[in-house]
C-alpha cells in the first residue's frame, strides 16, 4: 500500500501498483475486479473519475491507476481517502486489497490550524515575492552587498575604511574596573588603553609575550623529554637483571660491611649456620656447627662445662 500524500482540490493523481503470483512472479489479473475510492471511515465509495490501466506500458503485472478529483463532488476537501481493489482474481485467488491512501487539503500548515489549500499556497507565494523585492531594495539585487543608494541602511559597506569622530569611543561605555579599559582622558594616538596595576602598557605586554617560549621551543623540550622517558622508563630508571645482580653482589661483598674484616655475605653465612646448621660435641668442650649444606665446619667453639666460649674458629668462605 502506498501513501500518496495530500492533494489540492480537483487535482489529478496517478500511482502504479502490481500483481504477483504465489512465488512472486508478475502476472496479469484473471478477473480485473473493481477499483473504488472510500471516504474517511465511511462505507460510501465512488468509482467516478477512476481509470484502471492493466499491464501499463506493456509491463505484465504493473498497473496504472489515475483518479480525477474534479470528476465528482464525492472528492471533497478536508477528508482522507482509500483506494480499494475488490473482487479481483489473481493466481486463482479472489483478492480484495487496499492499494493506496491520500487526502484532499486535510494536512495542517505549520503554525496554523488549517489545511494548506491551493489558495493559501498562492497567498504565501505572493508574500515571499514581496519579501524578496524588499530584500533586493535593501541589499542590492546580488543579495550580498548593501545597495549604495540606501544610505539609511548602509552608511558604509563591508571592507570600506571608516573614520571615527574624536569622541566616538568614551570611557562611560566601558567598565573601568576591568583590565585595560579605554582611558577617560585619552588624547594621544597611542594611548588607547590604560596601563595595568604594575605600570605595564599593552606594548609592554606584547613585548613580554614575544619573549616567552615559542611553539618550536616547546616542541623541542617535549621531544627531549620523550627521549629521556625512552631511556629511563616512565616509572623511574629501568635496569637489567644483570645490573641488579651486580648491585646486590656489591652490597653483599662490601668490605667491612658489617664489622671489620666481615662482609654482609660472610656475616649472613655465620648467622644461617648458627641458626640452622648441624651441631656436634654439645656435651664436650668442643662445639662444632656445620654450614647448612653440611660441607664444612662453619663455627668451631671451645667451651667450658658451663658453655662459656674461650676460643672460636670461623670459616666464612
Amino acid at each position: 500500500m502506498s501513501q500518496l500524500g495530500d492533494f489540492a482540490e480537483d487535482a489529478m493523481l496517478h500511482f502504479l501498483w502490481s500483481t504477483n503470483d504465489g512465488d512472486g512472479a508478475s502476472i496479469t489479473r484473471a478477473t480485473d475486479g473493481v477499483v473504488s475510492v472510500y471516504k474517511d471511515n465511511l462505507v460510501d465509495q465512488s468509482t467516478v473519475g477512476i481509470t484502471d490501466t492493466e499491464d501499463f506500458d506493456g509491463l505484465t503485472g504493473v498497473h496504472l491507476c489515475t483518479i480525477d478529483l474534479s470528476a465528482d463532488a464525492f472528492y471533497a476537501t478536508g477528508a482522507d481517502y482509500s483506494v480499494v481493489l475488490s473482487a479481483a482474481t489473481i493466481d486463482g485467488q479472489t483478492v480484495n486489497a487496499v492499494l493506496a491512501t491520500f487526502s484532499i487539503e486535510n494536512r495542517f500548515m505549520r503554525g496554523t490550524d488549517a489545511a494548506a489549500t491551493a489558495a493559501d499556497l498562492s497567498t504565501h507565494d505572493g508574500k515571499l515575492d514581496t519579501a524578496q523585492t524588499d530584500l533586493d531594495t535593501i541589499t542590492g539585487s546580488d543579495g550580498s552587498t548593501l545597495a549604495t543608494a540606501q544610505g539609511n541602511y548602509a552608511p558604509s559597506k563591508a571592507g570600506d575604511s571608516m573614520n571615527l569622530a574624536a569622541d566616538a569611543i568614551k570611557a562611560v561605555s566601558y567598565d573601568e574596573s576591568t583590565a585595560f579599559p579605554v582611558k577617560s582622558d585619552d588624547t594621544g594616538a597611542t594611548q588607547i588603553a590604560r596601563t595595568g596595576a604594575d605600570g605595564d602598557t599593552l606594548e609592554d605586554l606584547s613585548d613580554e609575550i614575544a619573549l616567552q617560549a615559542t611553539a618550536a621551543a616547546l616542541a623541542t623540550v617535549d621531544a627531549n623529554v620523550d627521549l629521556i622517558l625512552a631511556d629511563t622508563g616512565t616509572d623511574g630508571v629501568v635496569i637489567s637483571s644483570t645490573t641488579a645482580n651486580q648491585i646486590a653482589d656489591a652490597l653483599l661483598d662490601r668490605t667491612n660491611g658489617v664489622e671489620t674484616s666481615y662482609t654482609l655475605r660472610q656475616a649472613l653465612r655465620l648467622v644461617l649456620a648458627a641458626c640452622a646448621g648441624k651441631l656436634s660435641g654439645a656435651a664436650t668442650t668442643t662445639n662444632t656447627i656445620r654450614d647448612v649444606g653440611d660441607a664444612k665446619n662453619r663455627i668451631v667453639a671451645t667451651v667450658d662445662a658451663d658453655g662459656n666460649r674461650s676460643d672460636v674458629t670461623l670459616d666464612v668462605s
